[in-house]
This record gives C-alpha cells, structure tokens and sequence, in this order.
C-alpha cells in the first residue's frame, strides 16, 4: 500500500481527529507511512509507538480475524513475559475504527504498538556484523524458547489449516485439487502437540538489533499447531533454514521431516494460488517447488 505525503497527511489527521473522539490521545499529524499493516497503513507516530491500521476491503471477516489474532498473541506475550533475545511489541490500545476511509477503503480497526529498534533480516545491513549462519542458530535457539511459552486463552486456530482453506478455493486445476486434499489429509494423520506459533516466520517479519536481539513482527497469523509449521517459508531460503534447524534443536526444540515438508508444500500451494496468474513461469517455479515438497514428505502424485 503506497501512500503519497498528502494522502498520508491528510489520513493521520483524520485518525487522529477519529481516536480523540474516543479519548484516545496521539502525538499531533503528520505521520509518516513506514509499512501495511492488516490492509492499512502503518504510522510512525513518533514518540517510539506505531498506529498499525486494519483495512475492513471487501473480505471484512478475514480481516477482521487477523487483528483479533494479532491483539490476542500481543497480549499472550507480555503476560507471558516472552524470553530474551526475542521481542514482540508492547500492545498500548487497540479498538473498533467507523468513519474513516484511507485511499484504498474503509479502515476497520487500529493497534497502536511499540516500534521495534533494529533492521530485518531481510536487510543487506542486518548482516554487516554477523553472519546468516551465526544469526540463524541464535533465532533457532530462541523460537524453541518461544514455542515452550504456555499455550493463549482462548486458542486460535491452526494456521496451517487455516492457509488450506484460503489456497483450495482458489484452484481450478483437478490436479491441484488433488494435492491439496492430498496436503490436507497428511495435515490430519499427524499428531504432533500444539505449540504457540507466530504463524507467518519470514525474514520481512524478523528485526534484529545488536544490543538487544530479535524483535518479531506481524502477529496476525499466530495460532496453535506443530513447531515445524513455523518454517514452511524457508525451503527456498536453505542458508537461514539449515542454520536455524540447528539452533533449534540445539535449544530443545523437535524436528520432524515429514511435517516440515508439509507446511513447506501447503506454503507453496499457497503462493500458487495467489502469484500463478502473473506470469506462466512463476507458476512452474510454484509448481516444481510444490512437487519436490510433496515428495520430501513422501507423498506421490500421479
């Protein structure tokens, strides 16, 4: 979501002029876009916090769910005091937004947060000091101690069935179909324990600061499932994957091959359903990367 100055400028005074009719005091407009949010812009207030913004668009439920998510896991993680190196940010307010519309719809909802100090992973600069093979057995070990944390209350869903549901409806080839059925059974016959997970582990989502460590970002699509769910975006990344598997198992946590492969061919079902249409060879990139997962977790197709 890009956001000219103006447009920008002209939507914090908006929000800001919305929040105060509810009491809720901001640092003066304008604020600076830094990201999207939960189909909404992020603003730098300035003060160290953020007002991330939840876009209501046309699918009002499925965002509506993940700022539900994204507040439980925040407030699960301060009262579950999260361990050092790993941040998540402080949760200051959060509340129900009518009456403002951004350039691309309706807003819905808003969380106003801490902002986290350091860069991603992601980012050249992130590695100045440090090596990927280093820094990836450090945030092994500490998302072991993050699945170890006592599991929320209420309990949100697994998010790796929940990713199912959102690909199948977007496929239209029998064979495609037929893996994901296939994908969904293999979900259903294991049996592994449920662990608290941040759902949605990629290197845009994983700040690293120096002095104080990991920070991670974008709660939204946290729920309940096996531990090797939290990978399923590395197996194009095998450089950070290897590395944190290792200081995973290092700091106590299991590793399964089977599962693993499963979230990694759902997460590649997944972007085919959502890239494939953009152009013919993306979509054979998603279909090899699907099928050599499939195999990696010893399902065949015909």
């Amino acid at each position: 979501m890009i956001l000219s100055p103006d447009q920008a400028a002209a939507l914090s005074r908006s929000l800001h002029e919305r929040l105060a009719e509810d009491g809720h005091a901001l640092p003066a407009p304008p604020w600076p876009v830094i990201g999207a949010g939960l189909r909404g812009p992020v603003f730098d207030l300035g003060d160290g916090s953020v007002l991330k913004t939840v876009g209501q668009g046309r699918a009002l439920g499925a965002a509506e769910g993940a700022f539900r998510r994204e507040v439980l896991a925040l407030t699960h993680l301060q009262d579950a005091a999260l361990p050092a190196p790993l941040r998540a940010p402080r949760l200051h307010a959060h509340g129900a937004l009518g009456g403002v519309s951004g350039p691309h719809g309706p807003l819905g909802h808003w969380l106003r947060m801490d902002r986290l100090s350091g860069l991603p992973l992601s980012h050249p600069q992130a590695l100045a000091r440090r090596s990927a093979d280093e820094m990836g057995e450090e945030l092994g070990a500490a998302l072991a101690m993050l699945h170890a944390l006592p599991l929320p209350d209420p309990a949100p869903g697994d998010p790796l069935q929940r990713f199912l549901q959102l690909a199948r409806p977007r496929l239209s080839a029998p064979e495609l179909l037929a893996m994901a059925d296939l994908i969904g059974k293999g979900l259903e016959e294991e049996t592994a324990a449920p662990l608290f997970l941040h759902g949605d582990l990629h290197l845009e989502n994983v700040v690293y600061d120096p002095e104080v460590g990991f920070g991670l970002l974008d709660w939204a699509e946290c729920g309940l499932g096996w531990g090797e769910a939290e990978w399923r975006h590395f197996e194009i990344r095998p450089d950070w994957r290897d590395a944190i598997f290792r200081g995973y198992k290092a700091g106590g946590g299991a590793l399964d091959r089977r599962r693993y492969y499963l979230g990694a061919a759902l997460d590649a079902l997944t972007s085919y359903a959502i890239e494939a249409s953009t152009h013919i060879r993306t979509a054979q990139r998603l279909r090899g990367l699907l099928e050599h997962c499939l195999h990696q977790a010893g399902i065949e197709t015909a």
